[in-house]
């Protein structure tokens, strides 16, 4: 048996009987130059001892080849680089017979780097005429890594190279989402069922990105179906840009985001170093295990079950940032209690807008099943300017038929954790002949490392009118009814001796003297290991909205589950209750609860099943609201990739960027990714559901989930992908059978500790161990093996595989027996 790679020498020093594996090489006591030494400043070579290999039976070839260490395959890779210590990205690099990188165009491209004497248009430049011109470059090849590490001249890089970024980019696929919520709700002489389907179907090609998301809603034998949007995008990473066309929203504007049918040119956030997207946020209290929805701008977004008690719902896929979110919370027993988290909530902080310029222009269009009787064209554009390190300021311009708004913004950073923004617009309504302005503030603050605050207003006059109050045929009813003043506030504060709290406040007057607030309140604090929370809510002004909660709740682990006691007063009337929840692994978790409420004296118990079956999320719930109610709940949600190998299913929904991984042909190994854990199919293929655009995304396989008979190439991955990018993923793996002989002769006589095995070619292959027992470690299919004895004598080894190998143990252990030649 003659071994091809590097885990040849290592089995080989390990089985063999001899000297110390490290004897079979020592270093040749010379340092190979690590500038100048072509594309290879590697390990330091070493000497095989050939006659020590050659009586192993590894020939003086596999020794040249790897005497300079672990080295790149021949032929294509894709590799990270790193230039002056600098990340530049995964950059496509052709590598020699001796494992050498190649300095051509495509890789000098996507390193940032230049030529200083361009070869002459007649001659094609070679893999070391970089090196020739920059004698002094360093090269650090690491396989095992697959990273490519260069340090060279400064004249080297590209003038735009301190900068440069080499981004995956490129790949097809289609995708769709779903996220099906189903729920029954039976009381004494009512039944009543709601039937929600929210899905998102899409396709990437060439970095495009196209979606399509829909909205299907049946409830108390009314059906509505919202188609919210269709467009297409692609971001130009090297102008930092992002166009858009079709049902879009206008995004990255001074004014209220319309939904428009047509085209615009905005600046890519991502791109922005340090900047985060704002994230959406709605908290608040269940009395009792609830359906959530939330809605904007009349259409349905989001709808989850929760379990009694606080919840927090968070990167809810909002259609604008300007328009308030309305949510309903809906009891098992019927009850409905509604409040709304203004627009000037979500838009905190972040008032400027990307710095850049955003161009829009289409024909106005209303969400979902909406309908208006006017749809003009509207042109807006708005542009975001540094003034210092530590301020910017935003302009712009909307002008629709009859219709045109101006507005400016300033946006500072008073000091590393204080920044603060003021947002000014005005309105003109030729058809309405309004005229007026609207102010927003901003501020954020971390007041101490322990201490955090965020302060928001937004004001207007009565004549102000934003494009969606102006579309209607109605010109003048329910302007009264608009928000004059919105105010929001929230703080955090930390402390190891009184534990957590945080708060958070909202208030809103109309024109016509209504006036709403929210208010939420929540302490928690853990001594040893016993966690102590107290929460508050309170709502007044709306219809369903008004009242007072606490709920007190301690929390105690015991192991895998925890245990939980509370005590629930909303609008006058306790409850009581405790519930037990376990995670029992990773595809499993549990909740069970039951409560007593005084007023009633009637007891209430629900229960809820979360699954992750590795190819999709499910939910199953059920309460029993003492004689007054019974709720039945299921939810489904996950996302399908399409691609030119197949159909792959995901647990989580599928992003704009992502990627498809593989394991060989290997099923059920998982892999860490930024979404959560995912699993391999039949095919050895999995869905990486998100891809951070231009940031780094790490993935991780699990060898832990490998099977015993499989070996990792390599099991760790780093990517930087462009926006729309569909990446291949390949996680190289290596089946080896591996196989425990116990063997006797048949003369009854056990082989001697040392004694040779060889194949039919009379290569060496292993050493007898101890008590006749012959380790196989690589065996993928039975052949002809001989055993040489020391008096001279040969028997042949006889045994017999199973079908398959045994992949729940490192080796298999099969009896064999070596039958003594007939002349032996």
């Amino acid at each position: 048996m003659r071994w091809v790679d590097g885990a040849a020498l290592a089995w080989a020093g390990v089985m063999a009987i001899g000297p110390a594996p490290q004897a079979l090489a020592a270093p040749a006591h010379q340092d190979r130059a690590a500038a100048g030494a072509g594309a290879g400043a590697q390990a330091p070579a070493v000497e095989f001892d050939l006659e020590m290999l050659k009586n192993r039976g590894l020939g003086a070839d596999v020794a040249e080849y790897f005497k300079s260490g672990a080295r790149f395959r021949a032929g294509m890779a894709r590799v990270t680089v790193f230039v002056n210590d600098q990340r530049v990205g995964q950059v496509g690099a052709r590598f020699d017979d001796q494992g050498q990188v190649c300095f051509d165009e495509a890789f000098m491209s996507g390193a940032g780097l230049q030529w200083r004497d361009a070869p002459s248009g007649d001659k094609q430049p070679g893999c070391a005429d970089f090196l020739t011109q920059y004698p002094n470059t360093i090269v650090k090849l690491i396989p095992g890594r697959e990273e490519v590490r260069l340090i060279v001249p400064t004249d080297a890089l590209r003038p735009q190279g301190a900068g440069h970024h080499a981004y995956a980019t490129g790949g097809a696929g289609a995708i769709l989402n779903y996220d099906v919520l189903l729920t029954r709700n039976q009381s004494p002489g009512r039944s009543d069922q709601f039937r929600s389907i929210q899905s998102e179907a899409g396709f990437n090609a060439g970095d495009w990105v196209l979606r399509s998301r829909q909205s299907y809603v049946e409830s108390a034998g009314r059906t509505r179906f919202d188609h919210l949007y269709a467009y297409g995008q692609k971001t130009f990473a090297g102008l930092g840009q992002t166009v858009q066309a079709g049902q879009i929203s206008i995004a990255n504007s001074l004014f209220a985001g319309s939904s428009i049918t047509g085209v615009q040119w905005v600046p890519e956030a991502a791109l922005q170093e340090g900047r985060q997207a704002a994230r959406s946020l709605v908290s608040g209290i269940a009395n009792s295990p609830a359906r959530i929805e939330v809605r904007q701008s009349g259409s349905l977004i989001y709808t989850t079950v929760v379990p009694q008690g606080p919840f927090s719902l968070a990167d809810i896929p909002l259609l604008n940032r300007s328009s308030d979110l309305h949510v309903s919370v809906i009891e098992n027993n019927g009850g409905v209690h509604t409040f709304v988290v203004p627009a000037a909530e979500l838009t905190s902080g972040d008032l400027g807008g990307t710095p850049g310029y955003s161009l829009a222009l289409g024909k106005y269009r209303a969400y979902g099943s909406r309908r208006t009787t006017r749809e003009p064209f509207i042109a807006t554009g708005t542009g975001t300017w540094g003034l210092d390190k530590d301020s910017n300021v935003t302009a712009g311009l909307m002008a629709a038929t009859d219709y045109y708004a101006v507005g400016a913004a300033l946006n500072r950073a008073f000091t590393p954790s204080v920044n603060g923004s003021v947002r000014q617009v005005a309105s003109y309504s030729k058809d309405h002949q309004a005229k007026g302005m609207q102010t927003s503030v901003s501020l954020n603050s971390q007041i101490i490392e322990t201490v955090s605050a965020s302060l928001g207003a937004t004001m207007q006059t009565p004549g102000f009118r934003d494009l969606g109050d102006v579309v209607n045929d109605d010109r003048w009813s329910g302007f009264d009814a608009r928000y004059r003043m919105q105010y929001t506030g929230s703080i955090g504060w930390s402390n190891d001796a009184f534990g957590s709290v945080q708060g958070s406040y909202s208030r809103a007057s109309t024109f016509d003297g209504r006036r709403t607030q929210y208010f939420t309140a929540a302490w928690s604090k853990s001594i040893k290991r016993v966690t102590v929370s107290l929460n508050f809510q309170h709502a007044s002004g709306g219809s369903d909205s008004s009242g007072n909660t606490v709920l007190l709740s301690v929390s105690i682990p015991l192991g895998p589950r925890s245990v939980r006691g509370y005590v629930n007063s909303h609008e006058g009337r306790t409850r009581s209750g405790a519930s037990v929840s376990e995670q029992v692994n990773e595809y499993v978790g549990y909740d069970l609860s039951a409560e007593h409420d005084g007023q009633d004296r009637e007891t209430s118990v629900s229960g809820n099943l979360s699954l992750l079956p590795r190819y999709f999320q499910a939910s199953l719930g059920a309460a029993r609201n003492g004689s007054s109610g019974t709720m039945y709940s299921g939810q489904l949600r996950g996302g399908v990739a399409i691609h030119g190998s197949g159909v792959t299913l995901s647990p989580y929904p599928i992003n704009d960027t992502y990627a498809i991984a593989k394991v060989g042909d290997v099923a059920g190994v998982k892999i860490a990714t930024p979404q959560g854990p995912v699993w391999t199919d039949i095919s050895g293929r999995a869905v990486v559901p998100g891809l951070t655009p231009y940031r780094t995304s790490r993935l991780q396989v699990a060898t832990p989930s490998l099977p015993r008979n499989v070996d990792l190439v390599n099991g760790y991955r780093e990517i930087e992908a462009a926006r729309g990018a569909v990446q291949r993923l390949d996680f190289g793996v290596v089946k080896t059978r591996r196989v425990l002989l116990r063997t006797k002769v048949s003369d009854g006589s056990l082989l001697a500790r040392g004694v040779s095995v060889i194949d039919a070619n009379g290569d060496f292959v292993t050493a007898v161990l101890n008590q006749g027992k012959v380790f196989l470690p690589g065996l993928d299919a039975p052949m002809p093996l001989r055993a040489e004895m020391s008096d001279g004598r040969q028997c042949e080894l006889s045994f017999q595989l199973g079908d398959k190998p045994d992949v729940n143990n490192y080796y298999e252990t099969v009896d064999a027996v070596c039958r003594l030649s007939d002349h032996g």
